[in-house]
């Protein structure tokens, strides 16, 4: 009875030793398909007059709809956070980053295509047009 308690459970153990490596084989394959996307979304101008004195920089836009298409069907979205930032973790492969103003009435949209690599961390920054002029 010994040897056989033993042998079950060197059998347990190696089993779950061999379970173990698969599901961490699986994870670090599901790591490398995802990446990230990480970006800010832009408003400008945001003064009735530029001018080498005065150039009124682009600012960041609060609370922005941003949504994640693939193949033109939305996939993900986000609202940009106080800095105008947001982020997705998709799989990787050709995506649409798209943004539009949260303010009503206001139509301001941008589009910008990104190639998503797993593992690694795809930038886009997305500038809205204020209107002001």
């Amino acid at each position: 009875m010994t040897r056989r308690t033993g042998f079950i459970g060197a059998l347990l153990a190696l089993l779950l030793t061999a379970s173990g490596v698969v599901a961490t084989t699986a994870s670090v394959a599901t790591a490398t398909a995802i990446g990230t996307i990480a970006g800010r979304v832009l408003i400008g101008p945001t003064c009735p007059v530029v001018n080498p004195d005065n150039p009124c920089a682009d600012r960041p836009l609060v609370g922005a709809k941003v949504v994640l298409l693939r193949g033109g069907a939305a996939v993900a979205s986000r609202v940009t956070d106080a800095r105008g930032r947001f982020w997705f973790h998709p799989w990787r492969g050709h995506l649409v980053v798209a943004a539009r103003s949260a303010t009503p009435g206001y139509a301001a949209q941008a589009r910008a295509p990104v190639v998503v690599h797993g593992g690694h961390t795809t930038r886009v920054t997305l500038h809205l047009d204020s209107g002001i002029r």
